[in-house]
């Protein structure tokens, strides 16, 4: 860990020295202390002391001398003059990577998956992937992997320049078409990872964690869900993860015929749609099922989770799965959280999900949109 200062026109850097665009310093003295303390996230600009949650590895800047206590027992310093303590936790690292395992094989969708992948099929006119890339970079993802397997070439190729295609298009004049295609590749920066065999989501995860730091947490994107949403989902869950620290799951609640399809949980509401989850039962029977609250699509995993998975045993069928990390980690008296997102989500792994996913998102497309009302309002069903 670097040693940090602040003063002067110098703004507050991180531990890898970049500085934070956020936060200017107070004019103070240079840094003089670096804790691992653990300190809470609302602390607010009062009583001539500040602090700060500013992103990357670097979690609470406070200013000032003397030691006291908080309700919740955590320490500060009061300003009064300098030093200045910094603290650390690697629950406070800015969110830049996605892992997407896209390796499944589309036996739902066959015969049209028998030449590309289903993550391929067009919702309107894009395919579900780049919905869901979309996603992640509009909650400013920078980085995306994918868990791929054999006949996913089409992937690689879609968020890959088509010289040819871009050539053509700019001699024909098409430059709306040309723009969009061009778009596709500049979205963020992408890497494919095979994964040998299909051993489980956990298994696929494992997979991309090379592409991942030791102390980075990562968001996961399953390859068969579009969420709509004015917010991003993904951007939902990064801020349950800034508001509490550790790793996050997607809920939404699911029709009591669907509660032995996933993951569900049990716990405390603490807000009007984040949850502290005590429990998490895989695909039980709804007689079993704590809740109809499912996980789905999403999710935030933090190194502790990664680091289970690395060592976790496989279950009955041989596959490591997260559902399985996440039991781990919460006998082993870890915080899991749970954020019932806002937003319209379509399982386009299902045939009428995937159905009506073209009818919704048809609705919202300006080439189509109202064809596509007066055509639904001349059937008699």
């Amino acid at each position: 860990m670097k040693r940090l200062f602040v003063g002067g026109d110098e703004r507050i850097r991180t531990s890898d020295g970049l500085p934070h665009a956020g936060f200017r310093n107070r004019c103070v003295r240079p840094l003089c202390h670096v804790s691992e303390l653990a300190c809470p996230m609302d602390y607010r600009n009062q009583r001539g002391w500040f602090a700060a949650s500013i992103g990357r590895s670097l979690r609470l800047a406070v200013l000032g001398g003397t030691e006291r206590k908080r309700d919740d027992d955590s320490e500060i310093r009061e300003c009064e003059q300098a030093p200045v303590m910094i603290c650390y936790t690697s629950r406070t690292m800015r969110i830049s990577k996605a892992i997407i395992p896209v390796a499944g094989m589309g036996t739902r969708f066959l015969p049209a998956t028998k030449a590309q992948p289903k993550e391929m099929l067009p919702v309107v006119d894009k395919p579900v992937i780049q919905y869901i890339v979309e996603e992640a970079v509009a909650a400013g993802i920078e980085e995306i992997i994918f868990v791929t397997a054999i006949g996913k070439r089409a992937l690689e190729d879609h968020f890959d320049r088509n010289f040819e295609l871009e050539y053509r298009l700019e001699q024909k004049k098409k430059f709306k078409e040309l723009e969009s295609i061009e778009a596709i590749g500049k979205l963020a920066k992408f890497a494919f990872v095979r994964q040998q065999k299909p051993l489980g989501d956990g298994h696929a995860v494992l997979a991309a964690a090379p592409f991942v730091g030791d102390d980075e947490s990562v968001a996961i994107f399953f390859g068969d869900d579009i969420i709509d949403s004015s917010t991003p989902a993904i951007g939902q869950l990064i801020e349950t993860y800034n508001n509490h620290g550790g790793p996050v799951i997607a809920l939404q609640e699911v029709p009591k015929e669907s509660v032995s399809s996933y993951g569900v949980i049990d716990g405390k509401q603490i807000t009007d749609r984040e949850w502290k989850i005590s429990k998490f039962v895989e695909k039980p029977k709804l007689e079993d099922a704590p809740s109809r609250l499912a996980f789905v699509g999403r999710a935030i995993l933090t190194p502790e989770i990664l680091n289970i998975l690395k060592t976790q045993e496989p279950g009955k069928d041989g596959e490591i799965r997260l559902a399985d990390a996440f039991g781990t980690y919460l006998a082993q008296g870890g915080a899991l959280y749970g954020n019932q997102f806002i937003g319209d989500r379509y399982d386009c792994g299902n045939k009428l999900q995937f159905v009506i996913a073209q009818i919704q998102m048809g609705l919202k497309h300006p080439e189509v949109e109202e064809g596509l009302k007066a055509y639904l309002k001349s059937l008699h069903v």
